[in-house]
């Protein structure tokens, strides 16, 4: 029974991913030796420098570029029988928003497509299709396709976040410490439920 039951909670229980990735912080200050990489290693980086490092990439404006850069404010979730997932870049739409009435509010929108082409949004009855602009109390958005044809029947969930709230928790989230005593290198982690968004934001919280 007990086997039972953790091969059930194993097999339905959303997944968590996690990503890292390590830097190399140079120095700024002057030196004769023309390997400046052999400095880092040896420890001429003061601790402070590091610090101020770790601090800005732990930051809520840091963030905010990433967020906005990979177009985070908006997540996408498919409905499952059991358990929802998380589809980061595999939906196959986007979502634009053209205008947001209330930016400084969360909201979310149930698509769900009766076929290739037409869709409904939070089960009501008027049909669109993609490139077609619609309009609710949220704002006015449009769908575009990303080239893999949806199944009907299929359902998302699309969620949108303000980006200084959701830059806050992401901040939160991530995880930067030095990777030895002593040296400039920085290792960055960060756990999501999507392996490839965690990697994206790792990845581009370094560039």
């Amino acid at each position: 029974l007990a086997l039972l039951i953790a091969y059930t909670y194993l097999r339905y229980a959303n997944q968590v991913y996690s990503a890292g990735g390590s830097m190399l912080i140079k120095s700024e200050s002057s030196s004769n030796r023309p390997d400046k990489v052999e400095d880092i290693l040896m420890g001429n980086n003061r601790s402070q420098n590091i610090q101020s490092e770790i601090e800005i990439l732990k930051s809520r404006p840091l963030m905010a570029r990433v967020v906005t850069k990979l177009n985070l404010q908006f997540g996408y979730t498919a409905k499952g029988r059991i358990k929802d997932q998380n589809v980061y870049k595999q939906a196959p739409f986007t979502i634009q928003a053209l205008t947001i009435r209330d930016s400084a509010r969360a909201f979310s929108m149930k698509i769900k497509f009766d076929n290739g082409k037409q869709f409904r949004i939070n089960n009501e009855t008027v049909k669109f299709e993609f490139d077609q602009v619609f309009e609710n109390k949220n704002g006015v958005f449009r769908l575009t396709r990303n080239g893999i044809l949806p199944s009907g029947g299929m359902e998302y969930n699309v969620t949108w976040h303000p980006l200084e709230s959701l830059a806050g928790r992401l901040a939160r989230t991530v995880k930067v410490q030095p990777k030895a005593g002593g040296t400039g290198i920085l290792v960055i982690d960060l756990e999501a439920a999507n392996p490839q968004m965690a990697a994206d934001i790792v990845n581009s919280l370094m560039i």
